[in-house]
């Protein structure tokens, strides 16, 4: 039954107009927001000096972002690496606290997680366009939800595919959050509603 269908029974049956049908896909985070942000804390003086960033992060960033012939030894590349993460932060200074902290799939999505002050955040290491599909991929893999003020639905999937990290990991997203059945949600106006019905 389509939307259209199930507007016109509800609008009938109840003696209704305006009857507006949600058709939900996708499992809706429904818990207030999954991220809350900061973006003060590149602010303190300290922040770029205090910053850090896990073994795994590194190593990642060894592995997939530097060219290890370019580099004397282990340590460079290490450093490099370090370097590399920390000149990523300033790109956009708004940073995320997930309610649930997943490094491995931060960096399969392509965010920057990192830890300041005994908190861990997520970085989108970058800016100049929408990096949102970032938040919405991440989300989606580590709780089987997405934001119900996330444009996950009407964007484009190219565009998703590139920015959070390709067709594998999408393929990924929409199965986490999808479904097996959709969800329907029915809103009408009392207002006119005959009560001698």
């Amino acid at each position: 039954m389509t939307s259209e269908e199930i507007r016109g029974k509800v609008e009938q049956a109840l003696n209704v107009n305006y009857v507006h049908v949600e058709v939900q896909k996708y499992r809706i985070y429904d818990r207030g927001l999954f991220f809350s942000k900061n973006d003060s804390i590149y602010e303190d003086e300290n922040f770029i000096f205090d910053v850090e960033f896990s073994d795994e992060t590194i190593q990642h960033t060894m592995d997939n972002d530097l060219e290890k012939d370019d580099y004397e030894d282990e340590d460079d590349l290490r450093n490099a690496a370090y370097d590399l993460l920390r000149d990523s932060l300033p790109y956009w200074t708004v940073y995320f606290c997930p309610r649930i902290w997943d490094e491995e799939v931060a960096l399969r999505v392509g965010l920057v997680p990192f830890y300041y002050d005994g908190e861990e955040y997520l970085a989108l290491g970058g800016c100049g366009r929408d990096l949102s599909p970032k938040l919405d991929a991440y989300q989606a893999l580590t709780d089987g939800t997405i934001d119900s003020p996330s444009r996950f639905e009407g964007c484009n999937k190219d565009f998703f595919t590139s920015v959070a990290g390709g067709p594998k990991i999408v393929e990924s997203v929409i199965r986490a959050v999808s479904r097996d059945k959709p969800r329907i949600i029915i809103s009408f106006d009392m207002e006119g509603v005959d009560g001698d019905r």
